[in-house]
């Protein structure tokens, strides 16, 4: 009997340790941000975040004490090989999983979930930012590490299952059967009535320490299980009530009449380029705040037109970036428009709008049209004519792990425009300040990521500017509006959390022949408002909705969503939910006069988001 519970004793206590070890290995891969932490929340994020521990090593230890206490019925070697197969098995899946949770964290600010599955299946992705020997060496590491807690268990814990199988006695069964059932209590965690949550662990007003303190395979799992395609995540409300402050708050007449700032000439319409950047944020641009002498090209571009201080990336991937910009539609906490275009149909599309003004349109994308069902997002919003990296030499389309860095693409799109059927709609994405940064550029050196990262938005901006140059000479110009802008903002170069309001602030820039002045507008607007905006600029009816709203209106606010939670963001609040556990960070306006209120007001938005997607 006693080694029968020290066996389950010492599978449980093998669990938990495993997991403490990769607590204490995440800390020393985000040791920037551990350093930052004050010595009572370094602590916590072990003793608060034991508890999903415990739960994780509860679960994993309940199939051992079954099999256990069925022991008298079983063979003795089959026995053994069924522990150690099932040993095996759970280190090899909890090892890549937390190995990949490592990896991501540093540039998704969140613990892995359920769009870890979306972007790992989708070879493109993992590919193009890993490098060949990158996912070599990662298998190795994962192989390592499980062989080497692999042969931890046959060395000190299966002796004790060794010793018991000598000894086959019926009346081992119910002991280990209640034993076995007391795991519920860890599980659950605790005698509380309401089961183990990210809020029992969260303990901490910093991010990143309670970030720390969740369990990554606990999370993982829990949202495998919670997020279903039936379940709507942000339900706060009754269904009435958030409907009522959604028509009162978030639908907008759309009768107003706005300033215009585009000169429209009705027989000689002026053609439009949207310039999407991978990966930039405010805070890389002198004249909006960021860093003063990083990209020199869009600091002088920001004097030249109409320049959006407070725009805001709707997500924090690119998937999302594009679904809002393109589709007007906001990112999602549990899942991406670009997952299931099925629901995408009778979306007000941004090249829709110009199609049925017999624009021609087109997209250029140095990278993999494939990726994130971008093909697909095109098709559906109207989009025919597609050059990719497939329309490259093979000589430059894999110069980049990416794809085709960015001066080649601007080359193919500015000699393409000779051929363009005018009026027209023409949409450049870059890549090349996209992980791993491989451009053919080094203004600043340095192998850190975040020095390849600054390196590669350096090339960025030159490439950009060269190719404005270029336009600025060409007889386009004069009647072209160029929109310059972000799929998603970045954490870097710091200082914020992916909860913060700078983390998605993002440049939009109207420049062109076809702007007739120059200035800066503080409105707080999202990329779902750019399609809505542009529309009414051109003189064209927008159908009003809940999601999209004009820029230059009186309506100012921005919403960006995450995994852990979503955001606000307005001239005199701004706030981040946390999902997990219910709370509220406040970033301004925490005492002002309607704060409650426009708590309310944001979660009937988000709420009525979701319950839209899930009925489309």
């Amino acid at each position: 009997m006693k080694q029968n519970i020290l066996y389950l004793v010492k599978q449980y206590i093998y669990w938990l340790i495993f997991f403490i070890v990769l607590r204490f290995v995440f800390l020393l891969l985000n040791l920037k941000l551990t350093m930052g932490l004050e010595l009572t929340d370094l602590l916590g994020t072990f003793w608060y975040g034991k508890k999903m521990d415990l739960s994780v090593a509860g679960y994993f230890t309940v199939i051992p004490g079954l099999f256990h206490a069925i022991k008298y019925f079983l063979k003795r070697n089959f026995i053994i090989l069924f522990f150690r197969v099932y040993t095996f098995t759970i280190l090899l899946i909890i090892s890549i999983l937390g190995f990949c949770d490592l990896v991501l964290y540093p540039h998704w600010g969140t613990r892995i979930g359920i769009l870890f599955i979306t972007a790992v299946a989708d070879p493109v992705g993992v590919t193009s930012t890993l490098k060949w020997w990158q996912l070599i060496l990662g298998a190795v590491i994962c192989l390592t590490w499980t062989y080497f807690w692999y042969r931890i268990y046959i060395n000190l814990v299966e002796k004790s299952l060794k010793n018991d199988l000598n000894i086959n006695n019926w009346v081992h069964v119910p002991v280990m059967l209640f034993l076995t059932g007391c795991l519920i209590l860890p599980v659950r965690g605790g005698f509380d009535h309401s089961p183990l949550n990210h809020s029992s662990v969260a303990f901490s007003e910093n991010y990143f320490a309670n970030q720390a303190a969740f369990n990554y395979f606990w999370s993982f799992a829990h949202d495998l299980i919670e997020n279903s395609d039936t379940k709507n995540p942000a339900v706060y409300m009754d269904e009435n009530r958030c409907n009522d402050l959604v028509t009162q708050h978030f639908i907008v007449s759309d009768t107003i009449d706005y300033p215009e700032f585009l000169k429209i000439n009705i027989d000689n319409p002026p053609n439009v380029i949207l310039i999407i950047l991978e990966s930039f944020s405010n805070k890389l641009i002198g004249p909006l705040g960021g860093i003063r002498d990083l990209t020199p090209g869009l600091n002088q571009l920001c004097y030249e037109g109409i320049t959006f201080t407070n725009f805001f990336a709707t997500g924090n991937r690119s998937d999302k970036g594009l679904s809002g910009l393109i589709a007007g539609y906001p990112a999602l906490l549990n899942t991406s428009l670009l997952n299931q275009m099925e629901k995408a149909r009778n979306l007000d599309f941004l090249p829709r709008y110009f199609s049925r003004k017999g624009y021609s349109s087109a997209f250029y994308y140095g990278g993999d049209i494939n990726f994130y069902n971008t093909r697909l997002l095109l098709i559906q919003s109207g989009v025919i004519n597609m050059v990719s990296k497939i329309n490259f030499l093979p000589k430059i389309r894999n110069m980049s792990k990416w794809g085709v860095p960015d001066e080649f693409l601007y080359d193919k799109f500015f000699e393409d425009l000779s051929t363009a059927q005018q009026p027209f709609l023409r949409i450049v994405y870059t890549i090349s300040s996209h992980d791993p940064f491989d451009v053919p550029f080094n203004r600043i050196q340095g192998l850190s990521m975040r020095k390849r990262y600054l390196n590669s938005v350096a090339y960025a901006d030159s490439c950009l500017y060269d190719f404005v140059g270029k336009l600025k000479k060409s007889p386009y110009w004069d009647n072209t509006l160029l929109v310059i802008t972000s799929d998603h903002g970045t954490v870097e170069p710091g200082p914020t959390t992916p909860m913060e309001p700078d983390s998605y602030r993002i440049p939009m820039i109207w420049t062109g022949g076809a702007i007739d002045t120059t200035l800066f507008v503080s409105n707080v607007s999202m990329q779902t408002d750019l399609g809505h905006t542009l529309a009414r600029q051109m003189g064209w009816e927008v159908r009003p909705s809940p999601f999209s709203k004009n820029v230059f209106g009186s309506d100012q606010y921005a919403f960006y969503l995450t995994e852990n939670g979503w955001g606000y963001y307005d001239p005199i609040q701004a706030f981040f939910y946390d999902r997990h556990t219910s709370g509220l960070t406040w970033f301004k306006g925490e005492s002002g006069q309607g704060a409650s209120g426009k708590v309310e007001q944001a979660k009937a938005f988000i709420q009525n988001l979701h319950q839209d997607f899930l009925n489309r």
